[in-house]
């Protein structure tokens, strides 16, 4: 059958499974192709630009100098992407080094767009180019600007102009953050100004300490109406304010300068007035070791009771994540009475994520985290057993490839698995990991292993199933996953991905609008 008798709709249905970079190209095969492809496109009201679509020219000076550096924004394919889409109300850009000069461009040809997220990286737009999308788009709802060098100025701008914003992101995205970024010229002084529509606010890491910042937050409008709030502390007893000020809060995520740092700073139990967050769906903790965290290590800020305290009465928690960043620590709590009644405590959990750097986990704590029977779970190894010197060197490690096989047997109802920062594993656990995936064959598994023990794909010799996508990191580096077909017929997505996926044929293609 020829595919030109097909009818529109057949034809548009087709096409929306195509990326956008090859359906630009589609245009030139007829008359009909281009017509049919043009009234496709014009009724699309969201838009992902990425690397995919715009190609991967990079600044040489930046690339060559610095680390996650974004692709330059190719001006005139951007245009010929926008022309085609009137009707956009969300933009979203991924990988690309946004300029003010995409900003007339967008005003010219998508005059409706209510939704921003720009995800490239600090080196983004100027003083002018922020007031001039102020003044363009007046009515946008959600604003993403993650790892962007906003300063108090610019926040009064966004927060004056934009009277129908709802969602304001400018956090610090470590993924793709250079490391130790910090906003340089934010204090926070400035966040009383923000309009009381905001739901969701997400603030980024200042150099800065928090007492402006929190006082500036508890006086805003916004403390009784947002009910997501990101943010990062460098004193820890600065939780108390936003847990006694904003209870209405249903999701928290909150990263911090951990650790007993001195005897001046100590920052042990104060996760206790956590428990005045009743509401919570969502939280996460996330210890940050990059500013206090020296060879020797320190405490962590974590007790057993004190954690019982703050989880004892979630009831509605759904998400709780307690991670670390560049961390590990001397000193760690034994929580096996927490994980014993977590689930009691917390009915609804759906996913959980731990740190052996953080907590003493051992066979019996692993053997507890699989009776939670999440469907995402996510294990981080401890840092520390990297250590050559004494007395880490010879510490136990209790995160093996027998854990993680067993962890995902004992999870029946899991999804997703991801583990990270551990030397301990290697091709033994992803191999064992995948024969127990294939034995659920009617549930989609996606497992993840980050800076772990693998060094070749060859050396992973289990068929990849279908209803699995497999996903390995190895020191912020993808492993070359290019010759692991095994006579499979899988394939590879890697268009705007820092990593190799591997996707069966059944599983659905994800295009790029």
């Amino acid at each position: 059958m020829n595919i030109n008798a097909l009818n529109d709709d057949c034809l548009s249905t087709i096409f929306s499974y195509i990326p956008l970079k090859q359906l630009i190209l589609g245009r030139r095969v007829c008359t009909h192709w281009r017509q049919t492809i043009d009234n496709y496109l014009t009724n699309e009201r969201h838009l992902v630009y990425n690397q995919s679509i715009n190609g991967t020219k990079r600044d040489q000076y930046f690339y060559k100098y610095k680390d996650n550096v974004e692709a330059l924004l190719d001006l005139n394919q951007f245009e010929c992407c926008v022309q085609l889409m009137p009707k956009l109300t969300a933009l979203t850009l991924r990988g690309i080094k946004a300029n003010d000069a995409m900003l007339p461009i967008m005003a010219t040809n998508c005059p409706n767009i209510t939704r921003l997220h720009v995800l490239s990286g600090e080196e983004s737009l100027t003083f002018v180019g922020f007031k001039y999308l102020c003044r363009k788009y007046p009515l946008l709802t959600h604003l993403d600007l993650p790892n962007c060098q906003l300063d108090d100025d610019l926040i009064h701008i966004i927060a004056t102009s934009l009277h129908e914003l709802t969602h304001f992101n400018f956090a610090t995205d470590r993924n793709r953050a250079v490391r130790n970024y910090r906003l340089s010229r934010f204090t926070g002084q400035t966040l009383r100004h923000i309009a009381p529509r905001i739901r969701s606010l997400m603030i980024g890491e200042s150099m800065y300490w928090d007492e402006q910042l929190i006082q500036s937050l508890m006086t805003s409008a916004v403390r009784h109406t947002v009910t997501t709030l990101q943010i990062h502390l460098i004193k820890l007893k600065s939780l108390r304010a936003i847990c006694d000020g904003m209870p209405q809060l249903r999701e928290f995520y909150c990263s911090f300068n951990g650790g007993d740092i001195n005897t001046h700073e100590n920052n042990v139990g104060c996760v206790r007035h956590l428990h005045q967050l009743k509401n919570l769906e969502a939280l996460e903790l996330i210890d940050d070791g990059r500013h206090h965290c020296g060879i020797n290590g320190c405490h962590s800020v974590y007790t057993l009771s004190t954690l019982m305290e703050a989880v004892n009465g979630m009831s509605r928690l759904r998400v709780l994540r307690l991670i670390d960043f560049d961390n590990w620590h001397s000193q760690k709590p034994n929580i096996d009475p927490l994980l014993a009644e977590l689930k009691r405590f917390c009915p609804h959990l759906v996913e959980f994520a731990i740190s052996a750097g953080l907590f003493q986990l051992k066979t019996e704590s692993y053997g507890l985290i699989g009776l939670l029977d999440v469907p995402t779970l996510t294990i981080q190894g401890d840092s520390s057993l990297q250590v050559a010197d004494p007395p880490y060197s010879s510490k136990h490690n209790y995160l093996t490839n027998e854990v993680v096989v067993d962890l995902l047997k004992a999870t029946k109802s899991l999804r997703r698995l991801k583990v990270e920062n551990s030397q301990q594993i290697d091709e033994e656990a992803i191999n064992g990991c995948l024969e127990v995936s294939a034995a659920r064959s009617r549930r989609q598994i996606e497992l993840i292993f980050c800076n772990i023990r693998l060094n070749s794909v060859s050396q992973i010799t289990t068929k990849l199933p279908e209803n699995v996508s497999l996903v390995v990191n190895k020191d912020e580096e993808v492993i070359d996953l290019d010759d692991y077909t095994d006579g499979s017929s899988s394939s590879f997505d890697t268009s705007d991905s820092d990593s190799i996926h591997l996707f069966s044929d059944d599983d659905d293609f994800d295009g790029d609008i």
